[in-house]
């Protein structure tokens, strides 16, 4: 009985390969339908692997990323939509692949204050979008999620002014008040409250 199933399972293993691009595609296609993205990445990989220049891999890799975003899977979605803009510089899509790959940044920028570096590559990746796509159909949702950054930038540096001012950092303080002159028209903003349930996770009570 052993040696039976083992010859099945090197069988079914083996039947897994050399299999045509559309194969692969529809079991990637399935994968999807069941919300099972682990095992459709696996598809994936075997898809381009064995079939690099397929035409099922470009809407394989729009599929997954629009689905690793449905399911707060940044990271994962980020890297199908970076392969995608290296892959199809010149396609049809690359508006609407970038336009995805700044909502998805936005959407993992996390918790406020967390990196400035970050929000400031974030930012700029956005002017880069504005200044390249000035005529685009996404360019109001661009320049509402840009705005967005810059008020998140402010009140992070709002926040560095007054722990300067406790700490007795003069010079730092003086910085970062320059800082927030520049961005006089967020100076009535008022500093959002994080949900009152967020720091029983920061310390581990959950």
């Amino acid at each position: 009985m052993v040696v039976f199933f083992l010859s099945c399972s090197s069988k079914d293993e083996f039947s897994l390969y050399n299999k045509p691009a559309l194969f692969w595609y529809n079991q990637l296609l399935k994968n999807i339908i069941k919300t099972n993205l682990d095992e459709a990445d696996e598809t994936f990989v075997s898809l381009k692997s064995e079939h690099s220049k397929s035409v099922y891999i470009e809407p394989s890799m729009l599929l997954l990323s629009k689905m690793h975003i449905k399911h707060e899977q940044y990271e994962l979605a980020n890297y199908y939509l970076d392969e995608y803009i290296k892959q199809y510089p010149f396609s049809d899509n690359i508006e609407y692949v970038k336009f995805l790959q700044l909502e998805t940044k936005y959407s993992s920028m996390g918790y406020r204050y967390r990196d400035q570096k970050l929000l400031l590559q974030i930012k700029d990746d956005f002017d880069d979008f504005i200044q390249n796509y000035k005529n685009s159909v996404y360019i109001e949702m661009v320049k509402s999620m840009r705005t967005r950054i810059d008020m998140t930038i402010y009140q992070y540096n709002r926040s560095v002014v007054g722990l300067y001012d406790r700490i007795g950092k003069t010079k730092a303080k003086k910085f970062y008040i320059d800082k927030l002159n520049k961005a006089f028209r967020y100076k009535d903003l008022k500093e959002a409250k994080p949900i009152w349930y967020r720091h029983l996770f920061e310390e581990g009570k959950i």
